[in-house]
């Protein structure tokens, strides 16, 4: 081993290093150790930019071009905002949440694309998702054992509440569960073994069984959605292709209905969780919109564009409805609340990428051109996508790899195979 290749080699297991713990933190408990969390990015984000110049392999594309119209439209939306006397703190969340965060996030899985094994970064989907389950149900034994003191290096203020047998408690990881569980359902057969991807399905049932989240459960109906739609397209790695057969899908129909019934019957028998009662206030709230608290968002935001001409109010300006007394200017329906912040054309151009990634993953879908991995982050991606239209995940530095990440790695897989094509 050669000079060059030696140190390669060595910031390749240093990034490798990086990557995984701060992927670890911020999958496993997000907003628990949020300066330790920021500082790990921050340093891998910029190991990654370091690496990525000076090897001379950035190549530059339409996410780079968004990124500079995201942040010109947010710089001038801040400067509008701090003119209509936008709450103070906002000003510097702003600039973190839109400017800073996305461009480490790009960088670190441009980065990942050359330093991550294939395996290994699908795999660790499986092992940290069972690890949250595991965080979670140590949540609720330590809470209802020890007190909210047992449990506060989850989050700063714990609580549970019980309400006809439904419980629900506030806990930043259901947030990795909603990207998981759209994925695991849609490509379920990523996970090499049966024992990892058996473990990885109960434990996302578990956790949406007691978790109370509508929006958890949509995406679980969306990866089985996307199950079906991705049974019509052949992926590029060859073992897939023994998947498309009616009796692989009737196993995994059953192992699934079975593995329900055990969680309904087992969470029901030993803890008292009535999880029929937990879907059916899951069915109503979603019936209602969202409930009444987001049906008045919903109002007071679109008076708020109405009043701007849709033009936008700026940054850190709130409405006459105050969701979070900590927040003031932030609401649950983001992109509602975005509309309000920098208008109809600014949200317009700031979703951009994300359209194009989708359509781009459709067309190579169709092409018979896209890999289990690319199916995988597309499916979590949807997910956590739907469910930030009633939750405010992207205003979340920690959260952004969800949609972020599966539009940069697929980029950079088709980006590079067309290139090695041309060659």
């Amino acid at each position: 081993m050669n000079y060059s290749t030696k140190k390669e080699y060595n910031i390749g297991k240093l990034f490798r290093f990086l990557f995984y713990l701060t992927f670890l933190i911020a999958f496993v408990v997000p907003h628990s150790f949020q300066i330790l969390t920021a500082a790990l990015i921050g340093l891998t984000g910029v190991f990654s930019i370091i690496y990525l110049v000076s090897q001379n392999i950035y190549k530059p594309n339409y996410i780079d071009l968004f990124y500079l119209f995201s942040l010109v439209i947010n710089s001038i939306y801040i400067v509008i905002g701090i003119n209509n006397n936008a709450y103070p703190d906002s000003i510097s969340q702003s600039v973190i949440i839109y400017a800073i965060f996305p461009l480490l996030w790009i960088f670190i899985f441009r980065a990942a694309y050359y330093f991550l094994n294939y395996k290994t970064f699908i795999n660790m989907f499986g092992y940290f998702t069972i690890i949250s389950a595991l965080t979670v149900a140590a949540f609720f034994y330590l809470f209802t054992t020890f007190g909210a003191d047992s449990v506060k290096m989850f989050i700063e203020n714990p609580n549970i509440t019980v309400n006809n047998g439904v419980y629900a408690a506030t806990l930043f990881v259901y947030a990795s569960f909603i990207f998981v569980a759209s994925a695991t359902f849609a490509v379920p057969y990523i996970f090499e073994g049966p024992v990892l991807r058996n473990t990885c399905i109960v434990s996302v049932l578990a956790v949406t069984a007691t978790s109370g989240r509508s929006a958890l459960l949509i995406s679980c109906i969306i990866g089985v959605i996307l199950r079906i739609f991705f049974r019509k397209f052949r992926h590029t790695d060859a073992k897939y292709q023994k998947e498309f057969s009616i009796y692989r899908l009737l196993i995994f129909a059953f192992s699934l209905i079975s593995a329900i019934g055990f969680l309904y019957y087992f969470i029901n028998v030993t803890s008292g969780v009535d999880i029929s009662y937990t879907f059916e206030t899951i069915y109503r709230k979603i019936g209602e919109g969202g409930g009444e608290e987001r049906r008045d968002q919903w109002l007071a935001l679109w008076n708020g564009i109405r009043q701007t001409s849709g033009l936008g109010a700026g940054h850190g300006v709130g409405v006459d409805l105050v969701r979070s007394d900590q927040y003031p200017w932030r609401y649950e329906l983001f992109p509602v609340a975005m509309i309000y912040r920098v208008g109809v054309i600014g949200f317009a151009l700031m979703m951009m990428p994300y359209f194009i990634y989708v359509i781009r993953f459709l067309k190579a879908a169709v092409k018979h051109n896209v890999t289990l991995l690319d199916s995988f982050m597309f499916a979590g991606f949807l997910g956590m996508f739907a469910a930030s239209t009633t939750n405010p995940y992207p205003e979340s530095f920690i959260y952004q790899w969800m949609l972020i990440g599966p539009m940069v790695l697929f980029e950079e897989y088709h980006s590079n195979f067309m290139r090695s094509r041309k060659v």
